[in-house]
């Protein structure tokens, strides 16, 4: 029984709902938007589960009733069982989600796993230093204009000698052929002044395809997840949806964010 109780926390928690439990408190699902990890890398968007006093979402009595079918009555007498197992003084110690203790919630890895499927950090790509590039161009201009000076204030300068012209005919070249550049299927351009509603950015193309072909099986009656090419083509953007404005793109990204907890930690980019 404590195992199955268990197990209908986990599924509650990973579906992105808040769960009361009674006489102890609610576990709040927490999500977080993607954030820079370091200069050179961006940490994906994931999900977190914290823990209140307060009574809110959805309570263990209620699901028990429905997953077992059983009336509210015997529902209280099973989770009083459950509790009276997992409860240690002023601990709950739940397997496969974590422990509640001080009025603080420590996230067992099973769950950090099951909340939030396996994403890379994405890479980005460092600025270019010019400054060093200007300078050269610039003393070089500086020598060539010394250098036209010189030469155009010699006094007298030699003769000149004219000489036959000879026309001489070069062989004309051969026309450059283009190369012929075969356009990825999986990969679209972006529009420019276009924004997009990004729910995520990676670095391997088989990522974003992994979850573009996830959030067209989920939500595919609402959305048209696209790949685009991003960062110079060294990235891909994975969007839910491509405006004009980018009060559309938020308006889209909110409309999704009250479907499914997917679509929290969403941004708009506008490609300039």
């Amino acid at each position: 029984m404590v195992t199955e109780i268990n197990k209908l926390i986990s599924n509650t928690l990973a579906q992105g709902r808040d769960i009361f439990l009674p006489g102890v408190g609610t576990l709040v699902v927490r999500r977080n938007a993607a954030s820079r990890a370091g200069s050179t890398k961006m940490a994906p968007p994931c999900r977190s589960v914290t823990f209140t006093g307060e009574q809110r979402g959805e309570s263990i009595i209620s699901l028990i009733v429905s997953k077992a079918g059983v009336d509210n009555g015997r529902a209280e007498e099973i989770y009083q069982q459950w509790l009276e197992q997992t409860k240690r003084d002023e601990s709950v110690t739940i397997e496969g989600v974590g422990v509640i203790a001080n009025r603080k919630f420590t996230e067992d890895k099973a769950l950090t796993a099951l909340l939030n499927p396996a994403m890379k950090s994405v890479l980005l790509k460092p600025r270019r230093n010019w400054k060093p590039y200007l300078f050269v161009a610039l003393l070089l201009l500086v020598v060539a204009v010394i250098l036209s000076c010189f030469y155009c204030c010699k006094e007298e300068p030699a003769p000149v000698v004219e000489e036959p012209v000879v026309e001489v005919v070069e062989p004309q070249p051969e026309p450059e052929v283009a190369p012929v550049v075969t356009k990825d299927p999986d990969v679209e351009d972006m529009t420019p002044g276009a924004s997009y509603a990004v729910w995520g950015v990676f670095a391997e193309k088989a990522n974003a395809l992994k979850y573009k072909n996830m959030l067209a099986r989920k939500h595919g009656d609402k959305i048209t997840p696209t790949i685009y090419n991003y960062k110079d083509n060294t990235m891909y953007l994975l969007s839910i949806a491509e405006k004009s404005t980018r009060y559309q793109c938020q308006v889209a990204i909110y409309r999704m964010q009250e479907i499914d907890g997917l679509f929290d930690g969403m941004w708009v980019y506008t490609n300039k």
